[in-house]
């Protein structure tokens, strides 16, 4: 082996360790075991059965939470629940869709309060989920830089695209381009988002190992920044699988029909065969 290719399996291992490291740390996706829809009105939050949102653990009741023209608010039960290390009688509930989201304690059980397609919903994390402690590690393709290729970042034909949700819905995204790669003698393109950090570039796309090898509703793919000319290398032995292929109470976006890709992409990720958190069906997102 030449030092180029110890030097690019060692650059991929440890990104990979990093990946697994974080799917075995507290920030999880197996930690994530519930998602509630807030409805209008009150809603009684806590462990025993009889509450409208039931959960892992902590006081039998907790509290209550008023959802008044899409404002979420919190009335605890005893001081029993703290935010930001202090406890809590009354609280706004701040979205994660706003700086500093709030998110309340419970020993290893906590929730904040997260807006999609114009609703609320309340996640809830479980510090000693089971999935999180069943978790052996991830499964891989074999290590092949062929599948590292070159593309070019083009303007995009449009300012948005919809893509569709885990949940059934679509979520609007800002596009930053389209990448136009080859394999083979084929070209292809991906629409490409922001990957939040505001220098890489974030791709969702499905292709022909979905549902056979691969997580069935497609994987996702970060890259660097791209070059001044528009250059950026795709690395799809860095593909990964959603969130929602570890936990039921995700709510993943999805490839949209323009990032489908008609071949097999051998390479990343392979579909997650051990537990996954959350309830068997994940709940749909009420009807607008």
């Amino acid at each position: 082996m030449t030092t180029a290719a110890e030097a690019y399996l060692a650059e991929i291992e440890a990104e990979r360790s990093r990946r697994e490291a974080r799917l075995r740390g507290d920030a999880s996706w197996f930690n994530v075991v519930g998602l509630h829809w807030l409805r209008e009105g009150t809603s009684t939050v806590g462990s025993a059965a009889s509450n409208d949102i039931v959960l892992p653990g902590g006081p039998s009741h907790a509290g209550v939470i008023e959802v008044r023209d899409g404002i979420a608010t919190l009335d605890a039960h005893g001081g029993t629940l703290t935010v930001d290390g202090r406890k809590v009688d009354h609280r706004l509930l701040v979205p994660d869709t706003e700086p500093d989201t709030t998110e309340v304690v419970l020993g290893q059980v906590r929730f904040h309060a997260i807006l999609r397609a114009g609703r609320l919903a309340l996640r809830v994390v479980d510090l000693d989920s089971a999935a999180r402690r069943a978790f052996a590690g991830l499964d891989y393709f074999a290590l092949d830089p062929a599948w590292r290729i070159a593309g070019w970042l083009e303007p995009p034909t449009s300012s948005d695209l919809d893509f569709p949700t885990i949940l059934g819905t679509h979520q609007q995204e800002r596009l930053v381009g389209t990448v136009r790669f080859e394999i083979g003698a084929q070209s292809k393109r991906l629409a490409a988002i922001s990957d939040g950090d505001g220098e890489g570039l974030f791709l969702i796309f499905g292709d022909g190992t979905n549902g056979i090898d691969t997580y069935s509703s497609g994987r996702y793919l970060y890259t660097g920044s791209p070059a001044a000319n528009g250059t950026v290398a795709l690395d799809f032995n860095l593909a990964i699988n959603p969130p929602c292929a570890f936990t039921h109470a995700a709510t993943c976006s999805l490839p949209p029909t323009a990032n489908q890709l008609a071949i097999r992409v051998t390479a990343g990720e392979k579909a997650y065969s051990g537990p996954v958190a959350g309830p068997p069906e994940p709940p749909a997102a009420p009807a607008a």
